[in-house]
């Protein structure tokens, strides 16, 4: 399947968690240079940038759903949401800080994972 913007089910693995990672890093309102650096070193620069540039071409609501609407097929196991959210938190703290916003979010995205079951 050919890879498109719109289409997570398109998106590769490590595309689909770079996606998450930058709502994740931007959240707070900026995405720190230590976030990056991490999100390049664990999934690789030409998936984070092409997957920035995803992020930057849609309002957060429609990111948001996205998200949503990807986790059951992209996290069927409840071993794989667990690894996402500890990634989640790690990344979130990368900047030394855990923010309401990025505890907001891990929230919704628990949430979100919790009505899979």
């Amino acid at each position: 399947m050919e890879f498109s913007p719109e289409l997570p089910a398109t998106w590769t693995d490590r595309e689909w968690l770079a996606f998450l990672l930058l709502l994740a890093a931007e959240v707070d309102g900026v995405i720190h240079a230590r976030e990056m650096r991490l999100l390049h070193v664990e999934l690789g620069r030409e998936a984070v940038d092409r997957m920035h540039a995803v992020h930057a071409a849609y309002p957060q609501e429609k990111r948001d759903l996205m998200l949503k609407e990807s986790l059951p097929f992209r996290l069927p196991s409840p071993k794989s949401r667990q690894k996402v959210q500890q990634v989640l938190r790690k990344l979130v703290m990368a900047d030394g800080e855990y923010s309401r916003e990025e505890q907001q979010l891990i929230k919704r995205v628990t949430n979100w994972l919790r009505t899979q079951n």
